[in-house]
């Protein structure tokens, strides 16, 4: 669920919708979704007994939510939180074959370097191969 939906929750949906905050020009509730509407209803989601416009960038929803404050004369703390930045399949595949390498490099071990490592060490290796 999106933390826009979720603030809009912990305000109150009904307080929040009777605030009339727009999305530009669109309206950011919606009573229901008729067949004219089908262009919209990817960008709308139900919450409660109406819709609420979900399709936005966080940049609008802090701005969104920033009005919905003002209008309901609260002071609501708003913090970005960023993403960790995703990674490609190739740069996972490079990944998974440097793991696989390095399985391989610690299965190789001889009893004498095995030995050479302490128990937590030991523990680690164990758990690390058991999810692989």
């Amino acid at each position: 669920m999106s933390s826009f939906i979720e603030a809009v929750k912990k305000i109150g949906i009904e307080k929040v919708r009777a605030t009339n905050v727009r999305f530009g020009n669109i309206p950011l509730f919606i009573d229901k979704l008729g067949q004219s509407d089908s262009h919209r209803k990817k960008n709308y989601t139900n919450i409660g007994e109406c819709y609420i416009y979900r399709h936005h960038s966080t940049e609008s929803k802090v701005t969104l939510l920033k009005k919905i404050s003002e209008k309901l004369k609260t002071n609501i703390q708003i913090e970005i939180i960023e993403a960790a930045p995703s990674i490609n399949a190739t740069e996972r595949q490079r990944i998974k074959r440097k793991k696989e390498r390095l399985i391989s490099k610690i299965i190789k071990l001889t009893e004498t370097e095995i030995a050479e490592f302490s128990d937590e060490e030991r523990k680690i290796v164990i758990r690390k191969l058991q999810r692989n």
